[in-house]
């Protein structure tokens, strides 16, 4: 069995054009709790509600102490070194942030 760091989206299953969607997806992380706050239509709310708490639960699902450097992460674009004190090497990280990804297309 490969290490997580070893792992690669086609060992997860997880095709380019799906890699695509789900990093779009986060990317309107941001957006999605400004609709939360802002208190718009209701369907929109429940639907912004649930998309981010999707992304959430799968970055505490992957790892509860890196869940605040993945979301940040995924939410903003940013790479590994704009993200601070991360307590893994850069690559144990984004082999965190690819079994993120698995975790995220396995619920949605």
């Amino acid at each position: 069995m490969k290490s997580l760091r070893g792992m690669s989206y086609e060992d997860y299953g997880i095709s380019k054009e799906r890699y695509l969607e789900l990093k779009h997806f986060c990317l309107q992380y941001e957006e999605k709790k400004k609709n939360v706050r802002l208190k718009k239509q209701a369907a929109q709310k429940e639907n912004s509600i649930r998309d981010c708490e999707l992304i959430e639960q799968a970055a505490k699902q992957t790892d509860e102490t890196l869940s605040p450097y993945i979301l940040k992460c995924v939410a903003t674009g940013w790479p590994y070194e704009y993200l601070g004190n991360v307590p893994v090497s850069r690559n144990d990280f984004y082999g965190y942030r690819r079994l993120f990804f698995h975790h995220l297309d396995k619920e949605r």
